[in-house]
């Protein structure tokens, strides 16, 4: 910082000028200036996700504030999934790209964790990966390095998902141009993600439980009304309905006991899914199922369900009253259904009277 003043010096005018050193004043004011920068953005982060309903939406305008305030390449989001097979792999399911830039999105699926793995060690030692010069890891970890290079990749920054206090994925920057040296932003927005996920996965299972039967695993009465009710604004080409009642069930939990009567319900409703897609089968009450099969062909329809009779009646001989109805073209579902009920119950009064039974 220059002062100057003009003073009389030897009988002339002259300059004074004072020089004084604030590069250390001006560095702290810098540093603090970043520091809100990085915290104003970080709330507009945590204002997108308490706003937006749309979580993949409001993710994706986390990363464009992320990669914008370090000046970044690319911002992105790894998360770990497991195959069938049992193998681990992480999967890029966000990415944002600056102007100019080729996402790499779509190449980055199904990464075997074996490419991660030395990674993996520094995230479960709660460290961040930093790699200043990719050159530098060109000998020390030349499958990442082959990973790395194709992307245009010099440099990243990348911090760990932890959730349940597991690490489930990772959030970083390619080629960041500023804050290279202050990860909060990263951390706090890892910490503000998995957060939204953990509550969005518990809504997501609190919603599946209201619309799931917990003895069979098959959809409800909540989620049948729901489904009714979609299928009546849009109907399909093609619609079979089946109701079903279990015979006997009150006779098996009487002389063999609940366990042995949740069995059977069990047992049957396994051969249902045998037969029939789960979207599509509903534990409407105690003994009641009903099927809606959208768009099958009328012959598959009734191949299906003579096979399913014959498995249920050889596990348990005449155990179904069922009642079906078949419409292709203009269907109505509510008189579809009451055509089923009422064949099911027909049927359901023969068993009974042939039987001399109440159950």
């Amino acid at each position: 910082m220059l002062r100057d003043k003009l003073i009389h010096w030897n009988g002339h005018l002259a300059r004074l000028e004072f020089a004084v050193d604030i590069t250390e004043k001006e560095n702290i004011s810098q540093a603090v200036q970043r520091k809100l920068d990085i915290e104003s953005t970080l709330l507009e982060c945590i204002r997108i996700l308490n706003r937006e309903e749309n979580f993949p939406q409001a993710v994706d305008m986390v990363l464009e504030n992320l990669g914008t305030m370090h000046q970044a390449d690319r911002a992105y989001i790894f998360e770990y999934s497991v195959l069938k097979s049992g193998e681990l792999i992480a999967n890029n399911t966000y990415e944002w790209c600056s102007e100019g830039i080729s996402p790499q999105k779509e190449a980055l699926q199904n990464v075997p964790f074996s490419c991660i793995s030395c990674w993996q060690k520094m995230f479960e030692r709660r460290e961040d990966v930093v790699i200043d010069n990719l050159e530098s890891i060109r000998d020390s970890d030349l499958d990442m390095y082959n990973v790395l290079k194709p992307q245009g990749i010099e440099r990243l920054i990348v911090v760990p998902l932890v959730l349940n206090d597991v690490i489930s994925g990772f959030i970083g920057v390619d080629n960041p141009k500023a804050n290279q040296d202050d990860h909060s932003l990263l951390h706090s927005l890892a910490y503000f993600v998995t957060n939204e996920q953990r509550k969005r996965n518990m809504q997501s299972e609190l919603k599946r439980m209201s619309y799931c039967d917990g003895l069979t695993g098959l959809h409800n009465r909540n989620s049948y009304i729901s489904v009714l009710q979609k299928l009546e604004k849009n109907p399909p080409d093609s619609l079979g309905v089946v109701f079903v009642d279990l015979n006997g069930l009150k006779r098996i939990n009487d002389q063999q006991g609940h366990d042995s009567g949740d069995k059977y319900i069990r047992d049957i409703s396994r051969i249902f899914s045998r037969y029939f897609r789960g979207d599509d089968l509903f534990r409407i009450g105690g003994d009641e199922f009903v099927f809606l099969c959208r768009n099958i062909p009328k012959r598959v329809f009734h191949e299906k369900l003579a096979a399913l009779r014959r498995e249920a009646n050889k596990a348990y001989p005449e155990s179904l009253s069922l009642g079906q109805v078949w419409t292709e073209g203009d269907v109505h579902i509510m008189d579809m259904v009451k055509q089923a009920d009422k064949r099911m119950y027909q049927e359901k009064a023969e068993y009974r009277t042939r039987r001399g039974d109440t159950a």
